[in-house]
């Protein structure tokens, strides 16, 4: 195979990387790659096109290292895109492998590039012997390279060579690519300059400039002349078409693609080729098209021949010919042409030639190459072969016959081939408009799969493969989430992990195939999400940013999408979670306040049985006693040395004893009596209005033992003996008995103290006031005290629900507040407040309405 090399004995189809900012959309990129694509495929390689724009970290990175042999560089718009340091850089880590830049020369890389000060000064020649013109303005880009600081040199020295001033004031800079209108209302408006021509730096702000004179009623070429630089493709279409400098720009690429492949066969490569630029005359500086004044009859005399036929086809016609066409056009297609052309003359016949032509015109039409070319390269063919024409009338006759023929068709097939490139954009654009419906719509992968595999190919996209980077934080590796091969079925590698370097998983393209790629970020609004793989020719197609942009904006929801849905299912499992865990904290609430209550009656047990044992066991030692005296008295009744006083003291031990008993009876009754009155509303949370002093009172009855064992002491200090409140009697009693049963430990753990309750009216209702003199509370955990589940006790001591169930009584059920002051060692004061309510809304509690 042609341009195949040898690595360690294996012939290897060499791969050679193109690296570019956008490739398709800007016509300068376009028509250089396109040079580099058609020169690789000829020698039967492959080509890896890297569109580097929308990538926002490191295009080195991107690009890799070891999945191409060669590079192709533009370098003119990789420095505008990414800054010459990052460009060297980039080169510089690659200079093991054959490198060649186009445009902007770098140290020590071989470079191909355009006379870029000789094709200004062609352009100031042609403006002053022509057409005379002196008030030369220019547009000058932005300095960012040495291409436009070139064309700027040339400007200068066009002026120089013609006796013409350099004049600043006729000079704008731009810092755009397509400043031309700005350009005119500066130096029209601002600087008030009588100009005969403009001259930009490039075509974009020449078409720019031409528009903007026309709309300000200029008349282009006859007030103003216009000239551009690149000849891009738009140049040839407008009214009046744009004067401009070939940069041959299909031959650059051309040129460079052969380098590099000459350097990979083991061939010694020059370290510079700079092509010569060709001035196109077209209306806006005046000329009409070259190819209508060399359509002229050739003013050479006619040599007397004998033969009817033209010579061999001669080196020069076949040469020049293939200059004008360029290298694309293989020079066998130009010999065949001029076969066919002397073999109807032979023959008489006008079928040869013209057959042959359209064949070559069908051909570069469907592919979308230019045709205006051909009208220069027929007029070249006419100016050339006539003179060789033998005399005969008839023969000569015929031979204008067939160069009018073939001009006409020329310009039919031009038009077709227009009006064909239309339909391909309506029919790529409806395509592209389906796609991006669909890509909207699609929910999943499978379903985007199926959407690319039907709508790519009117894209003339042969294959496409998508991939994910496996971490946000890192491109290193990928993961192929998408792939479409070339017979439009799902690829077989989905799912398989590769270095992102690499484009795509190992097997995806056959070793033994050549293919043309194009390798663009998968992206959303500057956030990088992985890599996007086309198949296609990157000059055939201009759409391939909307495409992926549309990729990454499709990506982007499903991902999105997905994310909801996860969020929701998390979502919704944290809400049957947390049902569960309030199911769960209810059902432990209720167990723990069980555990309080028990406990806590545990306590009152303990104190009840205590304060009972001790009066009890008075009567049952005075009952003992009493017994004793009883046995003694009757005993003493025969006694004769008993004497009536002895039997007076026997009676006043016994009425002591009586006494005794029935004083510690009355205690127990007293006792008893308290905790009916405690507990008779213990199951009731039933309202009314009661006198809280007793409810405090015989709370702290019950409490006393707790109290004594601490070694605490107890006081309720009221201002009056009867005090007003509503509510339940029984809340207000576990608000109490809570509030100093945590008095007691905090004072135990001094070694016991005075808790002192303060019972005073306020203007609302009744304020209760209890203090204690213990440990207090830090200031850390004072904001936590009235949290659920929160004890500074140790385990198993306290189980953190007792200010909870005090706030939660005080606020619900007295519509009340607590607040709380604490010293650390010094002692802790609640101060409640009690609200009585209105009679309307005492109503509303008892009734619920």
């Amino acid at each position: 195979m042609r341009g195949a090399f040898k690595d360690e004995g294996r012939t290897v189809i060499p791969t050679i990387g193109v690296v570019s900012p956008c490739l398709a959309r800007d016509p300068y990129e376009r028509g250089v790659v396109a040079g580099i694509v058609d020169a690789v495929q000829l020698r039967g390689g492959r080509v890896v096109c890297f569109a580097v724009e929308g990538i926002m970290g490191d295009f080195d990175a991107f690009i890799g290292m070891g999945n191409v042999d060669g590079f192709v560089v533009l370098s003119g718009p990789i420095v505008h895109f990414a800054g010459k340091q990052s460009l060297e850089s980039f080169c510089e880590r690659r200079r093991h492998r054959p490198l060649v830049t186009v445009a902007l020369e770098l140290s020590g890389f071989p470079r191909v590039g355009i006379d870029n000060p000789g094709g200004l000064r062609k352009i100031v020649s042609h403006l002053v012997d022509v057409h005379g013109r002196r008030r030369i303005a220019f547009i000058r880009g932005p300095d960012t390279s040495a291409s436009i600081r070139g064309r700027y040199v040339g400007y200068c020295q066009g002026l120089a060579e013609h006796g013409i001033e350099l004049d600043e004031a006729r000079i704008f800079s731009s810092s755009v690519l397509d400043g031309g209108a700005e350009a005119i209302r500066v130096l029209f408006d601002e600087r008030k300059q009588a100009i005969d021509a403009v001259v930009a730096f490039n075509d974009a702000s020449a078409l720019s400039a031409l528009t903007a004179l026309i709309e300000r009623g200029v008349r282009v070429p006859q007030d103003v002349a216009v000239v551009g630089f690149h000849d891009v493709p738009e140049a040839a279409h407008v009214v009046p078409a744009l004067t401009t400098i070939a940069q041959k720009l299909h031959e650059q690429g051309w040129r460079a693609a052969n380098l590099v492949l000459d350097a990979l066969e083991g061939k010694e490569i020059p370290s510079e080729v700079v092509l010569e630029t060709e001035l196109i005359v077209r209306r806006s500086c005046g000329c009409f098209p070259r190819s209508i004044g060399e359509a002229r009859s050739s003013v050479r005399p006619w040599p007397q021949r004998s033969g009817t036929e033209i010579d061999d086809p001669t080196p020069d016609i076949v040469a020049e010919m293939t200059r004008v066409l360029g290298p694309s056009h293989a020079r066998s297609n130009v010999e065949r042409l001029m076969a066919a052309f002397s073999r109807d003359l032979e023959e008489g016949s006008a079928v040869h030639f013209l057959s042959t032509l359209d064949e070559q015109l069908t051909r570069m039409a469907r592919s979308g190459a230019d045709l205006s070319p051909w009208d220069t390269a027929l007029s070249s063919m006419r100016r050339l072969a006539l003179p060789f024409v033998d005399a005969n009338r008839d023969v000569r006759s015929l031979a204008e016959d067939l160069f009018q023929q073939a001009r006409v068709l020329i310009g039919d097939t031009a038009q077709r081939a227009q009006a064909f490139q239309r339909v391909l954009d309506t029919q790529r654009a409806d395509t592209l408009g389906s796609i991006s419906r669909s890509l909207i719509a699609a929910r999943d992968i499978q379903e985007l799969a199926v959407v690319l595999a039907s709508g790519l190919p009117g894209l003339e996209v042969n294959s496409c493969y998508l991939s994910l980077y496996d971490r946000r934080d890192s491109r290193e590796w990928s993961t192929l989430v998408l792939g479409i091969d070339d017979e439009g079925r799902i690829a077989g590698q989905i799912g398989a992990s590769f270095l992102t370097s690499r484009l795509v998983p190992d097997g995806v393209f056959a070793e033994d195939r050549a293919y043309t790629l194009v390798a663009m970020p998968l992206s959303f609004q500057n956030e990088q999400l992985g890599v996007i793989v086309l198949e296609a020719h990157p000059g055939h197609f201009t759409a391939y940013d909307k495409l992926r942009e549309q990729f990454g904006a499709a990506f982007k929801r499903m991902e999105g999408e997905r994310e909801l849905a996860r969020l929701h299912a998390a979502q919704r499992e944290r809400m049957e979670e947390l049902e569960r865990a309030h199911q769960a904290l209810r059902e432990n609430q209720e167990k723990l306040l069980i555990s309080q209550r028990m406990a806590s009656l545990g306590r009152l047990t303990a104190g009840m049985a205590h304060e009972m044992n001790t009066p009890l066991a008075a009567v049952r030692a005075a009952l003992d006693e009493l017994l004793k005296l009883v046995s003694e008295y009757r005993s003493s009744i025969e006694a004769q040395d008993v004497t009536p006083q002895d039997h007076y003291e026997i009676a006043a031990e016994m009425e002591a004893s009586t006494r005794l008993a029935d004083s510690a009876a009355q205690r127990v009754a007293d006792f008893v009596r308290g905790i009916k009155a405690e507990t008779r509303d213990l199951a009731s949370s039933e309202f009314r209005d009661f006198n809280p002093v007793p409810v405090i009172q015989e709370t702290l009855l019950l409490l006393n033992h707790a109290a004594r064992v601490a070694q605490c002491t107890l006081s309720l200090k009221p201002e009056h003996d009867t005090m007003n409140l509503y509510g339940s009697p029984s809340r207000l009693a576990q608000i109490v008995t809570n509030l100093v049963t945590n008095a007691i430990d905090a004072s135990a753990e001094k070694g016991g103290g005075p808790i002192v309750l303060r019972l005073n009216e306020w203007e609302k209702g009744i304020e209760l006031r209890v203090s204690d003199e213990g440990t207090g509370i830090t200031p850390e955990n004072i904001g936590k005290i009235f949290d659920p589940m929160y004890t500074s006790k140790p385990f198993g001591v306290g189980t953190g629900l007792g200010l909870t169930i005090v706030r939660d009584i005080v606020t619900g059920d007295f519509n009340g507040t607590i607040d709380v002051d604490s010293q650390v060692g010094r002692g802790t004061s609640f101060v409640l407040r009690f609200q009585n309510p209105t009679p309307i809304e005492a109503e509303t509690l008892v009734t619920g309405r």
